[in-house]
C-alpha cells in the first residue's frame, strides 16, 4: 500500500485524471480511487465547499484546509503512473493536474 496526500483543490481536480472511457478493470480501478477523494458531506461542511455557477469553479474556506492522506494498492498506484504517462505525452497536463501528476510519479 501507498500513501499520497491531497489538498481540497487536488482532491476537486482528480476526476481529470481519467479518461472519459476505458475497459471495465481500468473503470473498476477509477471508482475505487475516486471513492476515496470524494468529499464526504461532513468535508463539504468543514471546508464550506461550494460550487460558484457564475465563476463555473469550487470555493472553499482556505483557512480551514488541510490535506488528506488517502491509500492505494499496487494496482492502483500503477494505473494512477500509467494515467499520468498518457495524459503527460498527449501534452494534457494542465495547471490543475501538474501537482497531482508530481505525487503519483512520486508513489512507489
Amino acid at each position: 500500500m501507498s500513501k499520497m496526500s491531497l489538498t481540497v483543490a487536488e482532491r476537486i481536480n482528480f476526476p481529470l485524471m481519467f479518461s472519459e472511457r476505458s475497459n471495465m478493470v481500468s473503470m473498476t480501478l477509477q471508482k475505487a480511487i475516486s471513492e476515496k477523494v470524494v468529499f464526504s458531506k461532513e468535508d463539504i461542511e468543514k471546508y464550506d465547499l461550494k460550487f460558484d455557477e457564475k465563476l463555473r469553479q469550487y470555493t472553499w474556506d482556505i483557512s480551514k484546509e488541510d490535506s488528506v492522506e488517502i491509500e492505494l494498492s499496487s494496482k492502483e498506484v500503477v494505473y494512477l503512473q500509467e494515467q499520468v504517462k498518457r495524459i503527460d505525452t498527449a501534452n494534457e497536463v494542465t495547471r490543475f493536474t501538474f501537482s497531482i501528476c508530481e505525487k503519483i510519479n512520486a508513489l512507489e
